[in-house]
């Protein structure tokens, strides 16, 4: 392009005037001028003008992006101080929040009382020992070590950290059937326990608290706590615990025992078991099936003060939960009682089903109707009538 345009620009220069026939260098010369002229020119249209217009884009771009940085700095700013604000007001609604659970925790609505604590073993006997309820002793060891006698290598060596020392076991000396109860079963037959099932209506705000009852021992408190049922698990031969047992129904007002039955198929293990294992069991126990001995028609004595323990715990430590379960034994002890039972069943023992009825829609009742206050929304105004035909 810069040749051709040399050579356009030695045409043009040159108007015939004659002298370059007489002078060839001047006519070199002339040309050379031209040459570099045109050049010049050629540069200078070719590439100055675009670079300065770049130029300018560049310093316009660069303006640009110092005015959006500052932008994006004034948004990031204002979005911190928003997020902050933000995070303000969610703590301080989270603070709102946990005052209110703790105002609701301590206030203990209706039956969710604090007793359901005690479901915790260890709670239980500090807090039935402290109201002079006859519980099981415990040891007060710091530390207890077990180990077989035989095995080696470190096994069959254990070591326990006892709760009075900030442990989770409960280190307690093993106690024995004892009286009648003892004279039933089998040598080595667990600790056999009395399932008392009682239930309370002193969870309840309304006038139904005070109403019936007519458990062995409910004079003290007008019948708000009443005793439903009653089941001797008859431990079986070689047994750990009396969950392999025989239930025996046993009437709680004079103790007489009537027939038994067992719920091992409740026990079964397995992820299939549900499909083999009996969902109802129809076997029947006049004898306890290790020793033959008759247990039907039995007296079990003392039967007034194993309720009567069972009924007084359920008062005194939890009155405002509906329904526990006390296993209370005759050891070598005495009557004493082991542990109580939040979430249990009537281990297929004679039950007054009227009264329980009544007293299961009693708190129902009285629940629904809480539920209901709580939740009833302010009623809205009626629309008013239409009088667009009376004002035509």
């Amino acid at each position: 392009d810069v040749c051709v345009y040399v050579c356009v620009c030695v045409c043009v220069c040159c108007d015939g005037c004659g002298m370059c026939v007489s002078s060839p260098r001047d006519v070199s010369d002339i040309s050379r001028k031209s040459h570099k002229k045109s050049l010049k020119n050629s540069l200078r249209n070719m590439h100055a003008k675009p670079f300065t217009k770049k130029t300018k884009e560049h310093e316009i771009s660069r303006e640009h992006s110092g005015k959006n940085l500052e932008d994006i700095s004034n948004i990031s700013r204002k979005s911190h101080e928003n997020l902050a604000k933000i995070s303000q007001k969610s703590h301080e609604t989270l603070a709102k929040i946990s005052r209110k659970s703790h105002e609701n925790l301590t206030k203990t609505p209706y039956f969710m009382h604090a007793g359901y604590l005690l479901e915790d073993k260890w709670k239980f006997l500090l807090e039935a020992k402290e109201h002079k309820i006859p519980v099981t002793p415990w040891l007060d060891t710091g530390m207890m070590v077990v180990k077989h006698r035989n095995e080696e290598g470190g096994l069959g060596f254990y070591r326990y950290k006892n709760v009075t020392q900030g442990g989770n076991w409960i280190i307690q000396p093993a106690l024995h059937n004892a009286g009648d109860v003892a004279s039933l079963l089998p040598g080595d037959a667990p600790l056999s326990t009395f399932r008392v099932l009682t239930a309370s209506k002193l969870g309840l705000d309304s006038k139904m608290a005070g109403a019936g009852g007519d458990g062995g021992n409910d004079d003290e408190d007008g019948g708000s706590v009443r005793t439903l049922t009653t089941v001797w698990r008859a431990g079986r031969s070689g047994a750990t615990t009396d969950h392999v047992s025989v239930l025996f129904d046993v009437n709680k007002s004079n103790g007489k025992v009537n027939r038994g039955t067992t719920n091992q198929h409740w026990y079964q293990l397995g992820p299939f078991k549900w499909l083999t294992s009996p969902w109802t069991q129809d076997i029947q126990y006049h004898d306890h099936p290790d020793t033959k001995k008759k247990i039907k028609g039995k007296v079990i004595k003392g039967m007034k003060a194993i309720v009567g323990i069972a009924e007084k715990a359920h008062r005194v430590l939890v009155p405002r939960v509906p329904l526990v379960g006390w296993d209370v034994a005759v050891t070598d002890k005495g009557i004493l009682l082991l542990e109580g039972n939040f979430s249990c069943n009537f281990f297929m023992g004679t039950v007054d089903y009227d009264w329980y009825y009544d007293f299961c829609d009693a708190y129902f009742r009285e629940l629904w109707g809480k539920r209901d206050k709580a939740t009833t929304a302010p009623t809205m105004p009626a629309p008013a009538a239409d009088n667009r035909d009376e004002r035509k």
